[in-house]
């Protein structure tokens, strides 16, 4: 072979100029299952308190309110666990920017010594992170949604809403005085389980004790807790705190500081570049009919140089 001479290109094999099949499979998984979105935006980590390790999803983007995060405490079903429970709570978590806390009852089934956890849970966060006091909520699924009642409506609870998922009917009595947070009631209309009617029984219970109460029944869904439903949950919650919004956005319209008006001088004033007839009269705190029979105009056109009596 001459110095000068091509060497011949080696046959690129089949297996390597071939795209990689493995990876695209993997990414359309990953895709269906919409975990890219949720690792984006969220960041799950895990808290002790006292003798438990709690889950907690949190925003990696800053609050949507300069007040700090809402924080939702999401209790599982009987039988359930945390991590499975998380499922639930991504996409809900990622879109309205909430600290979403789900911890692990002592037990398989949630029991009263578990209200310490959940209590020391919602001061270890707020110690933590930028928690928003006026928006600390407490969602609670079958078994759990019986627990939010006992640890959402005692004397001293943090939490300014609870709202019970499938769970049925639970008396309430002295231990459970708090009467103003409102309530927020989900329940599957084909749920045999627990029946929607025990459920519907609640809501009078709630409506005899004058406690704020609203009731959501899914139908064709049965004792689950379906994704979609998190959409209603949140804006029952949050009803309250966008209610308040709303009126302090009213309240500075209204008190919001009017524009600065001249005394009206004794002479006429000359017309400049920019003035209208219905400037002049805000600006010398007068009305438009004024200036015009002042001025015997029958319209509102002015002219550069025109002189105006103003009172």
């Amino acid at each position: 072979m001459t110095p000068n001479s091509k060497r011949p290109r080696r046959p690129i094999p089949r297996s390597i100029g071939a795209p990689p099949q493995l990876p695209v499979f993997v990414a359309m998984v990953w895709a269906l299952l919409g975990l890219g979105a949720n690792t984006a935006t969220a960041r799950r980590t895990t808290i002790r308190v006292g003798s438990h390790d709690v889950l907690v999803l949190v925003p990696r983007k800053p609050p949507l309110h300069p007040s700090g995060y809402p924080l939702v405490v999401a209790l599982h079903g009987a039988g359930g666990r945390a991590r499975t429970y998380a499922r639930s709570w991504h996409e809900f978590h990622a879109r309205y920017r909430l600290i979403i806390a789900l911890p692990q009852a002592g037990t398989t089934r949630w029991r009263h010594s578990d209200q310490k956890t959940v209590l020391g849970l919602v001061a270890v966060l707020r110690r933590r992170y930028r928690v928003d006091p006026r928006r600390i909520y407490l969602v609670g699924f079958s078994r759990g949604g019986t627990y939010s009642y006992h640890f959402g409506l005692r004397t001293g609870s943090p939490f300014r809403a609870i709202a019970p998922f499938a769970a049925g009917y639970v008396e309430l009595n002295g231990d459970h005085p708090n009467h103003r947070i409102p309530v927020c009631l989900v329940h599957g209309g084909k749920d045999s389980a627990v029946k929607p009617r025990r459920t519907k029984k609640m809501v009078q219970l709630l409506r005899q004790r004058h406690q704020p109460v609203r009731l959501r029944l899914l139908s064709g869904v049965g004792h689950k807790h379906p994704d979609e439903a998190n959409r209603w949950i949140w804006s029952c919650l949050d009803r309250n705190f966008q209610l308040l919004l709303a009126k302090e956005r009213r309240r500075r319209r209204l008190t919001k500081r009017p524009s600065k008006r001249l005394v009206p001088p004794k002479g006429p004033i000359v017309v400049k570049r920019g003035d209208t007839l219905w400037k002049l009269a805000r600006r010398y705190g007068t009305s438009l009919e004024r200036l015009k029979s002042l001025n015997g105009l029958r319209g509102e056109r002015i002219k550069i140089g025109q002189r105006l009596k103003i009172r």
